[in-house]
């Protein structure tokens, strides 16, 4: 069987300042809008464009708090079919200049006001993960654009003590 693939993206340079999860989500709404003709063989959601706008925030807000440093935003739609099965799918990527930060889930206590973003990334998304190089570290995650014959099964939302563990 044949693959074949449509990738569209768009490419933003952020100021590292508090303006910069505000103009990140603006920018990915954007392109989602932009791209809703195009995600045939799927369906763009709002779902989908809030999950994403969400985890923009969160991922953004991360690299200026954490890094300090101007702020690449990049988004993807990728879009095709590989051995008869079609598939779709919203790629958000964001780097800063900072690599040698660690980022680990998890490290908030029970109380704190911060520290959750990357539990809700991957909580929400299909997938996601953490590129380092030499002079960067890129946080991406990936969202399924659903076919609109796809069935999508709840899942139950997990208790709020188990957000916290």
């Amino acid at each position: 069987m044949g693959k074949r693939q449509l990738t569209t993206s768009r490419h933003s340079a952020l100021s590292g300042d508090l303006h910069a999860p505000r103009t990140a989500r603006s920018f990915v709404r954007t392109a989602i809008a932009d791209w809703t003709p195009e995600a045939l063989p799927a369906e763009i959601t709002e779902r989908l464009t809030h999950d994403a706008t969400l985890l923009v925030s969160e991922l953004v807000t991360n690299a200026v708090v954490h890094a300090g440093t101007t702020v690449e935003l990049y988004c993807r739609l990728v879009a095709g079919e590989t051995e008869g099965e079609e598939f779709a799918s919203l790629v958000v990527e964001v780097s800063d200049d900072h690599p040698m930060r660690p980022l680990l889930p998890g490290d908030a206590n029970t109380y704190a006001t911060h520290g959750r973003g990357l539990q809700l990334v991957a909580a929400i998304a299909e997938s996601w993960g953490i590129s380092y190089h030499r002079d960067l570290k890129t946080v991406w995650f990936r969202l399924p654009i659903r076919s609109p014959g796809d069935l999508e099964v709840p899942v139950p939302a997990p208790r709020v003590e188990q957000l916290f563990q």
